[in-house]
């Protein structure tokens, strides 16, 4: 058994790869099933214009053939072999139709060399490599949360100014008498704070009575907060 963070790296990046496998594999069977519909029906619309093509040439021929045999004359023969050929043409053509999906279905099926099971290889080395970045990525956020309130914590017990930032980071816009009540401090001490921290640019005066201060940012934040 590795460490704890191993063991954690381990358990996000197992989530990852079944959350990429059922996005990124999950329809790969279907697209093989449609790349074999889409490709049985060209290849017997392909097939009986090729074959159509050929019809007449192919009856003359068998035609051609039974004249010399009989000697000529033979035009009440002619016309019924004529007939029989169309519809055993036709017939054959039908039946090679339904034979072609069932040939691709099975050239395409997942196997041994076959494009498809290439590609599914393929796409599982990405979704393992895409899983490893991720799993890295989200370990160093949680990492980085970590310190940061660790940060936090650390900053706003060493000082009371900066309890009553976090205080209005996470509870919105409070009045003086508020931020006293949630130091323990008189009133006049928390304007003390609040005039320090909105002095360096950490909050601002909203406008109205009785006057309430609002987070703007922190030595912990990156960005300014939205208006509000």
């Amino acid at each position: 058994m590795g460490s704890p963070e191993e063991d954690l790296f381990n358990e996000i990046k197992e989530e990852v790869e079944k959350e990429l496998r059922q996005k990124y594999l999950g329809d790969i069977d279907k697209l093989r099933k449609e790349f074999a519909s889409e490709l049985s029906g060209a290849l017997s619309r392909k097939l009986v214009e090729h074959m159509n093509l050929r019809r007449e040439g192919y009856k003359s021929m068998l035609l051609n053939g039974i004249n010399i045999l009989v000697g000529g004359g033979g035009d009440g023969l002619e016309e019924e072999v004529s007939m029989l050929f169309d519809d055993v043409f036709s017939s054959m053509l039908t039946d090679l139709a339904k034979l072609i999906p069932e040939v691709v279905e099975g050239k395409l099926k997942w196997s041994g060399g076959d494009a498809f099971d290439e590609i599914v290889r393929r796409m599982e080395e990405l979704v393992e490599k895409a899983a490893e970045l991720e799993t890295r990525k989200r370990m160093g956020a949680a990492m980085e949360s970590g310190l940061v309130q660790r940060l936090i914590n650390e900053l706003t017990r060493r000082d009371k100014a900066l309890r009553a930032l976090r205080y209005l980071e996470v509870q919105g816009p409070k009045t003086s008498v508020e931020v006293a009540n949630f130091l323990g401090v008189a009133d006049p001490t928390a304007r003390d704070y609040l005039k320090r921290l909105e002095a360096v640019g950490y909050v601002k005066r909203l406008v109205g009575r009785p006057v309430r201060f609002k987070f703007v940012r922190a030595p912990w934040t990156l960005e300014e907060s939205g208006e509000g």
